[in-house]
């Protein structure tokens, strides 16, 4: 058995201190009297010379060591940290959520790096530094490094598909500046993607001004406008123009760039028309409009009908102010009235004759919208106004889908004019005993009949005749009956511009070719003529011949799961012109929500880029949660040297 001494050794190997003593070479192993032989070495010259040597040695060489193993691991935890905060920051972008506060209350971003420095301890420290990153400054930066990435993938898509639509509108935001949304559609096998592009501010929203912000908004994404094959907008003189405008000048750069008016704003104004020229309808239409407003203006007066319809054991129902913008949505308004007809008309009443608002304004109009709903017509008019816009809803909601294909609105527009025609027999005197029904449980009144009266001479060179006295009964029904007349002309008459005309050419040509029935040679040459070198037209016939022998029967031609190899190449890319060719701008106006969420009234004073940038991830919140966050932090830290010593080199 032999005994080595540790730091005598050690010193030895070392060759910081040589020895020759047993305790070194060899081992000791002389066990008599080893108590004092080993406290001897102990306290030798030799031994404290050797193990000062060796003390000093390992002190110099951690002394370095500790150095860089201390910078290295700074670095580590800064990176962490800066993960940290662009995790973070991301997170509030893709949720559209304000990132500032004031003194008084630091803001979300602040609050949330605190809330999470408690599971992670370097963060704590982190953010006591006078540098620690979190400026707005370097939140900007980090936003738009995340905005490009987005960006850049999606203008990769757009492409990579060929074909697109161009579509844009305009808003006022909070702090009344002019706000541009531009999207794009695309087919991607076969399957159409509409795609925001982000928001331009302008001071003009003349013809020239927007379509310059266009082009130059493609020029700078090195986007190929003569890829554009259709354009759509709302039915604005300074987009839809023939001369001058947004889509005159969009063509005079692409002419195969087709204008396609928004299917949405055409059921708007085809209902607006028919509402001007229905005298039972204007008039439903303009009391419900006041109905509302009178008890949306005043909590007091929400109250009373709340109570009222309590009282009377009415379920209550909302009553909400008219959307300004979507005729559709007033069905809303005018389900709560019919509801709430009762507790109204006990409201109007009270307010009317109570003193708490005798000699006011609201007092006599009150008075007059009482007289107006206790007749029976009033209610008539309301259900059929109702009837209408309940049966435009279906269509409505489908032209708010982004991916839309032109065969489901012709499917919708030929269900609603069928629905439409409906209403115009046995089903009008039904809402008509509805009415009488109401009449006897509200005590109703139905007002005299209208006498007769003679056309004005304009009127009767317009070919007007006299209107002959009769029952109210009859001419109630006559004129719900006139009002749905007048819905599904208007209707008709809007879904019939240019644009509609060739995407219904082009989808009639391809659904024949598919059943092996006659194609209309026009068709083919007209779809060509607007193609123009996108299709051979003697390629294109002989594939339509081809096509109906490559379908099966339970594979429609215009199912949505079509794969690019199931067509032959002529046939497939006029299914593409046709799947991007959009007939709604619901996209854009989706935009404008992200908008108001994102500038309003506590962020007013945002930046363009930046509300752009958060825009664009707000929007894109998938692909925003997609984003590798190493990636942004290198793109970040190799931007300046002296966030390579502080993070380290990716």
């Amino acid at each position: 058995m032999k005994a080595f001494c540790f730091e005598c050794s050690k010193a030895h190997v070392l060759k910081v201190k040589t020895s020759t003593s047993p305790f070194v070479l060899g081992g000791f192993q002389d066990w008599s009297k080893a108590l004092e032989k080993l406290e001897k070495h102990n306290v030798s010259a030799d031994h404290r010379n050797a193990a000062v040597a060796l003390r000093g040695f390992l002190l110099t060489k951690s002394i370095s060591s500790v150095m860089k193993s201390a910078f290295s691991e700074a670095q580590q935890k800064a990176v962490r940290c800066l993960e940290t905060i662009v995790t973070t920051i991301l997170y509030l972008a893709a949720q559209g959520l304000a990132f500032r506060g004031n003194d008084a209350d630091q803001g979300n971003f602040v609050k949330l790096l605190e809330l999470r420095a408690k599971d992670l301890s370097e963060m704590k420290d982190w953010l006591q530094r006078k540098r620690d990153y979190t400026s707005p400054e370097i939140q900007n930066e980090i936003i738009e490094i995340a905005a490009l990435i987005v960006e850049t993938s999606l203008v990769e898509r757009i492409r990579a598909a060929g074909p697109f639509t161009l579509m844009s509108d305009e808003t006022t935001d909070i702090s009344k500046v002019e706000q541009l949304s531009t999207c794009i559609r695309i087919a991607e096998n076969l399957q159409p993607k509409e795609i925001f592009l982000g928001f331009s501010a302008t001071s003009s929203t003349t013809g020239e001004a927007i379509s310059g912000i266009l082009l130059k908004k493609l020029e700078d994404l090195n986007i190929d406008v003569h890829r554009c094959r259709a354009q759509t907008y709302d039915g604005a003189s300074n987009m839809s123009g023939v001369v001058n405008r947004v889509q005159a000048r969009i063509q005079q750069v692409e002419p195969r760039a087709q204008y396609v008016h928004c299917a949405n704003h055409l059921l708007n104004l085809a209902l607006q028309n028919a509402t001007n020229e229905s005298h039972l309808l204007r008039t439903a239409m303009e009391i419900a409009h006041e109905v509302a407003k009178m008890f949306a203006e005043s909590a007091k007066r929400t109250d009373m009908l709340y109570s009222a319809a309590k009282e009377l054991d009415v379920i209550p129902a909302s009553v909400p102010m008219f959307c300004a913008t979507r005729w559709v949505a007033r069905e809303a308004t005018l389900k709560g009235i019919l509801v709430m007809y009762g507790p109204i008309m006990s409201c109007l009443e009270e307010i009317a004759d109570g003193d708490s608002w005798r000699g006011q304004d609201v007092a006599v109009k009150a008075a007059g919208l009482l007289a107006n709903m206790k007749k029976t017509t009033t209610y008539f008019g309301l259900l059929v106004a109702r009837t209408v816009l309940g049966a435009c809803e279906d269509l409505a909601t489908a032209l708010q889908s982004s991916s839309l294909l032109f065969p489901e609105v012709d499917s919708a527009l030929v269900v609603l004019q069928a629905q439409l025609t409906k209403m115009e027999g046995k089903f009008m005197d039904e809402l008509w005993k509805t009415a009488k029904k109401v009449e006897t449980e509200l005590s109703l009144q139905e007002p005299s009949p209208r006498r007769a009266r003679q056309p004005t001479p304009k009127t009767q060179e317009r070919g007007a005749v006299a209107d002959s006295e009769m029952p109210v009964s009859e001419r109630a029904v006559n004129d719900g009956k006139v009002a749905i007349q007048k819905v599904c002309k208007h209707i008709h008459a809007r879904f019939t511009s240019d644009g509609f005309k060739f995407v219904t050419r082009a989808n009639r040509v391809l659904l024949a070719a598919a059943k092996e029935e006659d194609v209309d040679t026009e068709d083919v040459k007209q779809i060509v003529i607007y193609l123009r070198d996108d299709l051979d037209i003697d390629k294109f016939t002989r594939h339509l011949h081809n096509l109906a022998s490559i379908r099966s029967k339970d594979h429609p031609l215009n199912s949505k799961d079509l794969s690019v190899d199931e067509i032959i190449d002529a046939v497939a890319r006029a299914m593409e012109k046709l799947l991007v060719i959009l007939v709604s701008i619901a996209t854009t106006e989706r935009s404008f929500s992200a908008l108001r969420r994102l500038k309003n009234w506590l962020r007013n004073s945002i930046s363009q880029s930046r509300l752009n940038h958060l825009a664009m991830l707000h929007v894109h919140q998938e692909l925003t949660e997609q984003i590798d966050p190493r990636a942004i932090m290198k793109a970040f830290i190799q931007a300046n040297s002296q966030r390579k010593e502080v993070f380290g080199i990716f």
